[in-house]
């Protein structure tokens, strides 16, 4: 009906080009009502990221202009001064839309398949006015805000890790319920201070209205053409026809002479092809080296002779100066000058899709280069640098990614004139995961896709960004690949960071100053926590916990005198165990391609390369139970780190023989089995009681402390190390660690710090002070929940087995028969993975309403 005949209208509004929100109800009162106090009222209600609505549509796209023609229950379009943008809008089944067909069976069959798929949130870093990243929600129910923090670290690429997550609104994110799908976020670092900007405005100005285009309505026309590498690759050509310059050229590249190229070896590749190429010149470098060095071996071999050459220069050229100038030496040293990597073709990505496109379309399947695959890998180089300078000159911005405006911009560069509408369509042709980007293999894709010619050469096949190299199954490829049983990692991460620390054990006044750095309170000893610290604020990369947990209890269990600091004596050894566990972690986190930190056999089997092992399935099964010590099916970090040490497994050319377990105790291959036979022998004879009873002097001098608030306010100011009125869980660790070390138990920690800011506080990150004897309640709780679960698992891999817990029925004090006792071990199993885990446990014992402590309770 028409606004006339009533005195309210009811408006349900989109914001114009704005397809993953609902419609806003706007109410009004039709009373004195005109046009632009409904303009007003609606930029009031919506509050659209682009400032004041002055436009108002239907939703075929006509414009209103006046109130007599709005109706009532009606949908409607607000916009500024932009047109009319035709998107699918949230609207109900079954509404008529003039410019969208209507939810037909097949429509309706996509939408739930495309609702199938994982949540997706947008990313902003704080304070960056650069486009927000787009990060995928993993589907599991067991992921954790943490694991989610992690992948965001990991793909913003920043130095500083992650600590926080704001929505745009500056509203802080506690939980993973409160992330929703297609929703702009704001990540902090861990101290750093929320900054207000404009974050929603990223989600206006992303290209999400363009529609998806399934078909294309014309006949790419693109042709590409450089003249850069002309020259050099008419030397190539003539190269590729000589099949001595070819095995001369194979010989220096394979440098490690087994026989195949690796990906770090065609990125050492040296093209010498910048020096003269004749007599005269070799023979006066080869008259300086024998004048400066020695005699060399010269064996006609060209290639490797400047290859020598280039990796002496710069002390041929030192040498050189200290003698008198003359029209030679001038010569012989710009001679010298010229010998150096070819700039033209060292493009990192460039090289690793001609190193991908070489061995997975090209070749055998394999991750490396084989000598009849070498004449492939050059073409493959100029042509990927070839389509990288194009690429390059079509991102404007130098982003390495390419948006809508450029491509469009630039699209009469590679031969596309059509029109703009066109345009878009090849836009979202070549954008294969729709994010509004086009990363550089994404058009090289496309390049493949719509068969382009590049300098009269077409190539029809392309690969995928992944990292995962697999065999294609070929039996005949089967019988040639090379096997290869002993392990052995190599890492190339954190070369520059052992270069520093290197530098640093060789100097003992460096030494000296790094220790004072991380002994932070000048006590000459050094908690987990001041090592954390440490290693964040100087050396971010190694920032890794669970590499920092091995390589303390390494160094205070192995290398040390056992106790639980790491004193001045031992220093050099933390250095070294730092390096060494988070070289460990990195080829763990690279296996564990579902990031739930633990290895199932199918990770293991996809990854084996990483730890230098190439041997059949059935062979790699048997080393995997090898590693799995527990046998419970999985393999977490310390199980890895136990299989490197007894398989003495070579990292980097270092090896470590022994090792520590997640509980504390050390050894060779015998060590869990000496627990496990110690822990039977008194199986007998424990109870709840008999392990509890060790902690009721903490509980009376909790107790004590509560009932004094000079006392507490005491022990606050020891906790609250910064003092900035707040505690965090570092210091809750280093209280417990240096005051309680019999509280000590990290997952009896975490569980106590959530329930203290999650449950008995404010939902915030932080122990506020009121919240204080929350957290001493909850301490001594939690480690008496930890000491009991400690007890049964008897495996001591942190999670209950139901034969462990069926076994437990009398220490439990559960007065019923092993089938009851399996029916409540399922009940506690929440997400019936076949163990239960501390938390799991812990969720079962509240529900059972097992007490602590009344005393300490009443101080409370």
């Amino acid at each position: 009906q028409l606004i006339a005949m009533s005195s309210t209208i009811k408006l349900r509004v989109f914001i114009n080009g704005d397809k993953n929100s609902n419609a806003s109800n706007v109410v009004l009162n039709t009373r004195g009502l005109n046009f632009d106090i409904l303009l007003n009222r609606i930029t009031q209600r919506l509050n659209p990221p682009f400032g004041a609505v002055y436009r108002l549509f239907s939703l075929n796209g006509s414009p209103v202009k006046s109130i007599e023609e709005l109706k009532t229950d009606e949908f409607y379009i607000a916009s500024d001064k932009r047109a009319f943008k035709k998107v699918h809008y949230k609207v109900p089944v079954g509404t008529n839309i003039p410019h969208q067909k209507s939810a037909t069976k097949q429509g309706t069959a996509r939408k739930q398949l495309k609702k199938s798929a994982g949540p997706v949130i947008m990313v902003a870093q704080n304070g960056s006015s650069h486009a927000p990243v787009r990060v995928p929600l993993p589907s599991s129910h067991r992921v954790t805000l943490n694991h989610i923090i992690d992948s965001i670290t990991h793909r913003l690429a920043t130095t500083a890790p992650i600590g926080k997550l704001y929505a745009a609104d500056g509203s802080l994110v506690s939980s993973v319920r409160d992330l929703q799908d297609q929703q702009l976020y704001v990540a902090c670092g861990r101290h750093e201070k929320f900054k207000p900007l404009p974050y929603e405005l990223w989600k206006a100005a992303a290209p999400q209205a363009i529609k998806k285009v399934v078909r294309r309505e014309h006949k790419t026309q693109a042709k590409i053409t450089t003249s850069k590498f002309q020259q050099l690759e008419v030397h190539f050509k003539n190269l590729l026809k000589n099949r001595r310059q070819m095995d001369s050229l194979w010989r220096a590249l394979d440098f490690n002479n087994n026989g195949i190229v690796s990906l770090a070896e065609i990125d050492k590749l040296v093209v010498f092809y910048a020096l003269p190429n004749n007599n005269i010149c070799l023979h006066i470098l080869y008259n300086i080296l024998f004048y400066c060095i020695g005699p060399v071996v010269y064996n006609y071999d060209i290639l490797s002779f400047l290859l020598c050459v280039c990796e002496m220069k710069s002390v041929l050229i030192d040498r050189l100066c200290k003698h008198s100038y003359t029209s030679s030496f001038y010569f012989i040293l710009f001679t010298l000058e010229k010998v150096d990597r070819y700039p033209l073709l060292d493009n990192k990505p460039a090289i690793m899709r001609a190193y991908k496109q070489t061995t997975l379309n090209d070749g055998d399947g394999d991750a490396w280069v084989e000598r009849n695959e070498f004449s492939a890998l050059l073409r493959n180089i100029f042509y990927f640098n070839k389509l990288l300078t194009v690429f390059e000159k079509m991102d404007a911005d130098g982003d390495d990614r390419m948006d809508m405006n450029e491509f469009c911009s630039s699209a009469d560069s590679i031969g596309l004139n059509l029109s703009h509408e066109h345009l878009q369509q090849e836009f979202s042709l070549m954008d294969k995961n729709h994010g509004g980007m086009v990363l550089f293999d994404e058009f090289c894709a496309w390049v493949a896709r719509s068969s382009c010619p590049v300098d009269g050469e077409v190539v029809t096949t392309s690969t995928a960004s992944n990292k995962v190299m697999e065999a294609q199954g070929n039996a005949k490829h089967q019988q040639k690949k090379k096997l290869d049983k002993q392990a052995d990692i190599d890492t190339k991460k954190f070369d520059a960071v052992e270069e520093k620390l290197k530098a640093l054990m060789s100097n003992a006044q460096s030494l000296r100053r790094e220790w004072r750095s991380c002994d932070y309170n000048g006590n000459n000893i050094c908690s987990l926590a001041e090592i954390d610290k440490w290693v964040l604020e100087n050396y971010p990369i190694l920032d890794s916990k669970p590499a920092l947990m091995r390589a303390y209890k390494q160094t205070t269990l192995v290398n040390g005198d056992a106790d639980a600091w790491v004193q001045k004596s031992e220093f050099p050894a933390l250095v070294r165990n730092v390096l060494y566990f988070n070289k460990l972690f990195a080829v763990f986190a690279y296996i564990d391609t579902d990031d739930d930190r633990r290895l199932d056999f199918t990770e293991f089997w996809k990854g084996i390369k990483a730890i230098g092992l190439s041997i059949p399935k059935d062979e790699a099964r048997a080393e995997f139970a090898f590693m799995d010590m527990n046998d419970g099916g999985i393999v977490l970090f310390d199980e890895f780190c136990a299989y490197v040490a007894r398989k003495a497994v070579p990292v980097d050319g270092e090896t470590i023989t022994e090792f520590t377990r997640a509980d504390k105790t050390m050894g060779k291959s015998s060590g869990l089995e000496k627990q496990r036979s110690a822990a039977k022998k008194t199986e007998d004879q424990l109870n709840i009681d008999a392990l509890l009873n060790r902690f009721q002097a903490v509980e009376d001098k909790f107790r004590d402390i509560l009932s004094s608030p000079t006392k507490t306010k005491k022990v606050w100011n020891c906790m609250d190390f910064n003092n900035n009125g707040i505690i965090s869980l570092a210091e809750i660790d280093k209280w417990t660690v240096s005051a309680f070390p019999l509280l000590n138990h990290k997952p009896a920690l975490l569980r106590a710090y959530k329930k203290t800011t999650q449950k008995d506080g404010d939902g915030d990150a932080w122990v506020e002070k009121n919240e204080f004897p929350f957290l001493l309640r909850n301490i001594v709780y939690f480690v008496m929940a930890f000491t009991v679960f400690s007890s049964i698992d008897k495996g001591q891999d942190r999670r209950l087995s139901k034969a462990e817990f069926v076994n437990a029925k009398k220490l439990l004090s559960l007065e019923m028969s092993d089938e009851d006792v399996e029916k409540e071990f399922d009940v506690m199993d929440r997400n019936h993975g076949g163990v239960v885990l501390f938390d799991e446990f812990c969720a079962w014992v509240a529900e059972q309403s097992c007490p602590i402590a009344d005393e300490l309770q009443s101080g409370l």
